[in-house]
């Protein structure tokens, strides 16, 4: 009875809709809702609930087309899918893991709610060219014990010549669970001959969880540091976010494992840019996890006025991109967006407006870049209708949108945006119809708390597909565009 209410205790601390004995909807829709959308987005409030899937299981197999729904947009698309076995898929890289000329589809499987260890796993897909025919390989194995793997990435980090694995892992379910534990950590895979080599570099039992890693040589000794953000939000007491240095060694383990501490502030994707042209990096994310002594935030940016040196941070000012979009998810910039060679910022919130009626609208916005990054507010433009979370169960806030990617998923020669609902059970696409100018077309209906969001172009044909997961459905497809 008692390990009963702890599952379901887990099931709505996720906002999962699925009980402990495993009873899932493995229905999936497709449907052409078309909304117009531009204007100005504004309001004020805090929501939270931030989500993300969770996976289970090994070994080879064949994914085949499949593609439930109704509608005129959906129809466009032919749907593969590469993996509806591992539970709780979230998080995609896309990368040639194995140097076979092949794009593979790395993913972050959370694992079951059901599995009170939280035990996750990381998996490579590994492209055959045949959008039907996937290898699965598994890099991290639930036996490893990483709990919550977050957005993987590739870099080379002992510059040997081969592409490491930066993993990060965590969430704020782990603290909550009296048979887990914290378990936020930061680490990177050394790629071997046909094996990789774990080199934890902060926890595995850190009490700040990470979701994202970003690289680049801060007090300039030659040694790349690792940038990320440390978050966390306990079931008693403030939450919190810190953003974190992990400086280059270039040896041994390639990084010291006590972070040095850049400021409070901004969230979990950081983006590293010299937006004010002085030649240092400064860093830019959406903000969620902040104290409410920070008062309103949504987006904001850390200019760097100071590099680090040896153990000092130097000096690291906050400016304020937005406030007044509610706790938000996801802030990356694009080049050439609107096909007229500016750079502009997406900036997407995460908010719940049937939980608490002072949340701002769930929304999709694209931010102008100012002569003087540092004028603060930015102005924005909503570009996303009808996005919506359900409301929250009992003890599992959600929150609407959730990630997003970018690519020119219709090849019609621009730049769309397709965006989790998160909270919202459907993945959207924001097809852009004209220079600047947006519709919102839903791509699936029922695909709760979904990730990935990526658009590559898996198959190499010349022509991009997009890559989304489910955390509720277990399942990551691939929708290509068939016209």
């Amino acid at each position: 009875m008692k390990k009963r209410f702890i599952v379901i205790f887990l099931s709505f601390l996720m906002g999962a809709y699925f009980t402990a004995c495993g009873d899932d909807n493995d229905s999936v829709d497709g449907a052409d809702t078309t909304t117009g959308g531009e204007g100005e987005g504004e309001g004020e409030g805090e929501g939270e609930g931030e989500g993300e899937g969770e996976g289970e299981g090994e070994g080879e197999g064949e994914g085949e087309g499949e593609g439930e729904g109704e509608g005129e947009y959906f129809e466009n698309f032919e749907v593969f899918t590469v993996n509806d076995t591992n539970k709780g898929p979230a998080y995609v890289s896309v990368e040639d893991v194995d140097d076979d000329g092949h794009l593979d589809v790395i993913v972050s499987f959370f694992g079951p709610i059901s599995d009170l260890q939280m035990k996750g796993e990381v998996v490579a897909h590994k492209g055959t060219g045949d959008l039907s025919s996937w290898k699965k390989e598994t890099i991290v194995a639930k036996s490893d014990g990483v709990k919550f793997p977050g957005q993987t990435s590739f870099r080379d980090i002992n510059k040997d010549g081969k592409m490491d694995i930066v993993l990060p892992s965590g969430f704020l379910a782990c603290e909550a669970n009296p048979l887990a534990g914290a378990c936020g950590g930061l680490a990177w895979l050394e790629k071997k001959d046909g094996s990789f080599v774990k080199h934890d570099i902060a926890g595995p039992k850190s009490t700040l969880f990470y979701h994202h890693a970003v690289f680049a040589d801060l007090d300039d000794d030659g040694n790349e540091d690792m940038i990320s953000v440390g978050e966390r939000k306990p079931a008693m007491g403030a939450q919190k976010a810190e953003v974190h240095m992990f400086k280059g060694t270039g040896q041994g383990d390639y990084f010291e494992k006590e972070p040095i501490v850049l400021g409070q502030g901004l969230g979990s994707m950081p983006v590293l840019r010299d937006l004010d042209g002085d030649g240092d990096m400064d860093i830019f994310s959406a903000e969620y996890f902040l104290p409410k002594s920070f008062g309103d935030f949504s987006f904001a940016w850390f200019e760097q006025v100071e590099a680090p040196s040896g153990d000092a941070p130097g000096t690291w000012e906050r400016h304020v991109i937005a406030n007044d979009l509610g706790p938000s998810i996801e802030f990356k910039f694009i080049e050439n967006f609107f096909g007229d060679g500016q750079l502009r910022a997406v900036g997407v919130n995460h908010t719940n407006p049937k939980d608490n009626k002072n949340d701002p609208e769930s929304q999709v916005v694209v931010f102008d870049i100012p002569s003087d990054p540092a004028a603060s507010p930015w102005d924005y433009t909503k570009i996303s209708e009808g996005i919506e979370s359900r409301k929250s169960p009992l003890g599992g806030p959600l929150g609407a949108p959730g990630i997003f990617g970018e690519g020119d998923i219709d090849n019609d020669g621009d730049i769309d945006i397709i965006v989790s609902g998160d909270g919202d059970p459907r993945v959207f696409v924001l097809e852009q119809t004209s220079k600047g100018a947006f519709v919102t077309r839903v791509l699936i209906e029922n695909f709760g708390q979904a990730g990935g969001m990526k658009i590559a172009d898996l198959d190499q044909d010349g022509k991009n597909e997009a890559i989304v997961t489910s955390y509720e459905q277990h399942k990551v497809l691939v929708y290509k565009w068939k016209k």
